[in-house]
């Protein structure tokens, strides 16, 4: 049986009421607050080659830290968000959460432990989990329809690859061989509390006309319900792909440049920095303006293919730094995909309450997969097989997600005629 969900609230210039200015200042705070929580998450994988020695973790252990946080991310970020999308107050949960994670940071410095290091990630993920879907849900409100994909590629992408992939392994690397590791934790935790105060002063709750709209969507559905719907399906089986990509890459990379391919220190903030300027730069402009000209699909299937350059970049690195570099610098650029599986395509194929929801729905289901079991599959792997196995598993999984996009539903407004498509939900 089908019931028809009716045409969806559009999204868009019809239900903003402000100038395009708001937008664009929007768009700028959502992407620095992006950007500091991928800063704060991946600061302890450019810091585990110090780490490690110090408390004598295997790599068993050092992927159940990056799980351990990502369940928690998975959790927090459906359950959270599905209430904050019920009471629609975005602004006031985005700073208490921006708030919370930044504390974390500076706890994880104090740690005496695995078990206490462990604890403090644990809560970090907890408090990170809503807040890309949140930021996202505001995007998707605030955005009119022809730039939306470009609005998401920027908030997601350019925030998070500039400041957690680009300057993160700049500024922690040079903190802990100056200072320590544990200084550099404390150092991350700053940056975040000044954005929570900006996005108190600078960001609106939605209007309401906004939650007038919202108000109309009386029928509930169920995350069951929800997954029967085929692109959000189809979202989440490759955002389970493309995340195990993401995060294999965030905590074997470093380690793998320094132990095998005997890269220095620096040549590996150098290699780590080059990638993050991909994500920041091909992601959010390339990747996102293409969806909203050529349409989602055809763009998910070629950059998650292109995925597969950088763990192969690695794997074949001869000691020519400036070649790994560019093969480093092509693969990254399939970190685009990720505003366009995890925000344009759910946000265009569902009613407008379910915003947030079903783009945690799709972040959610792929932390679990590809954030949880991921790492700790691929660490022991490592531990039995050799650091050079989570590549491989890379590259399988970069054309795994390439395939399975294929049989997405075309979403792009330019490609389809409308800023939604009508909705179906089976049930």
């Amino acid at each position: 049986m089908a019931v028809q969900c009716g045409p969806p609230v559009p999204i868009g210039p019809a239900m903003v009421s402000g100038s395009r200015g708001y937008e664009n200042r929007m768009v700028l705070l959502l992407c620095v607050s992006v950007g500091i929580v991928f800063f704060d998450r991946n600061a302890i994988n450019y810091l585990m080659p110090y780490i490690a020695p110090e408390m004598g973790v295997s790599n068993t252990q050092i992927g159940l830290l990056a799980s351990g946080l990502s369940l928690a991310w998975a959790i927090s970020g459906l359950g959270l968000a599905a209430l904050i999308d019920r009471t629609g107050q975005r602004r006031r949960w985005l700073v208490g959460l921006m708030v919370v994670f930044s504390l974390c940071s500076v706890v994880s410095g104090l740690a005496a432990g695995f078990v206490a290091l462990l604890a403090a990630r644990v809560v970090m993920g907890l408090a990170e989990g809503p807040i890309v879907p949140v930021a996202q849900s505001i995007v998707a409100l605030e955005s009119s329809p022809l730039r939306r994909g470009l609005n998401m590629g920027i908030v997601q992408n350019l925030g998070g690859g500039l400041l957690g992939q680009f300057v993160a392994p700049i500024v922690v690397v040079g903190l802990a061989q100056t200072y320590g590791w544990r200084v550099a934790f404390y150092v991350a935790g700053i940056p975040g509390l000044l954005l929570a105060l900006l996005c108190l002063l600078g960001l609106r709750e939605p209007s309401r006309r906004e939650r007038g709209a919202v108000g109309k969507e009386r029928r509930k559905y169920s995350i069951v319900q929800l997954l029967r719907v085929r692109n959000i399906w189809l979202c989440c089986v490759v955002s389970c792909l493309m995340l195990s990509w993401l995060v294999l890459g965030w905590v074997f990379m470093p380690l793998y440049m320094i132990r095998v391919a005997q890269i220095t220190e620096s040549g590996m903030s150098l290699l780590l920095a080059v990638m993050g300027l991909s994500g920041a730069l091909c992601g959010a402009f390339v990747a996102s303006s293409l969806s909203d000209r050529y349409g989602r699909k055809p763009v998910m299937v070629l950059f998650c293919l292109i995925g597969v350059l950088s763990p192969a970049g690695l794997l074949l690195h001869g000691g020519d730094l400036p070649v790994t570099a560019f093969m480093l610098f092509l693969g990254a650029s399939a970190a685009g995909t990720f505003p366009v599986f995890m925000a344009a395509i759910p946000s265009e194929s569902l009613p407008l309450r379910y915003l947030g929801t079903s783009m945690a729905l799709v972040s959610a289901v792929g932390e679990i997969v590809g954030g949880v079991c991921a790492p700790l599959f691929a660490g022991r792997g490592a531990d039995l097989y050799g650091l050079t196995f989570p590549l491989y598993m890379q590259v399988g999984l970069a054309i795994l997600a390439s395939v399975v996009s294929l049989f997405l539903l075309e979403t792009a407004p330019r490609i389809v005629g409308s800023a939604n498509l009508e909705h179906e939900i089976v049930i």
